[in-house]
């Protein structure tokens, strides 16, 4: 390196540059809305069924409205959700 003021020398260095591994996946979000401090259980099912529903979460809302996102929706070829109010 040198400049002006005169000249450096250093010690040899590495560099080495990763490619960044970057993954789009799509995820579906669902906005609950309710009353604050109430509770919602949020199911999924294969198929129309209320029957086939299998409880993904129960979310107690903070917020008037509050977002859940299905993270393991990509492993499903489809899904159908719900939402209901829990006592």
């Amino acid at each position: 390196m040198s400049n002006v003021t005169g000249n450096a020398v250093s010690d040899a260095a590495e560099l080495v540059v990763l490619d960044p591994r970057l993954t789009a996946k799509s995820y579906p979000d669902l906005t609950v809305e309710g009353a604050v401090g109430a509770s919602y259980s949020i199911e999924s099912s294969p198929s129309v069924s209320p029957a086939a529903c299998t409880l993904l979460t129960t979310l107690t809302l903070t917020n008037g409205s509050q977002i859940y996102v299905d993270l393991d929706a990509t492993n499903h070829p489809q899904r159908i959700y719900r939402g209901v109010r829990q006592p």
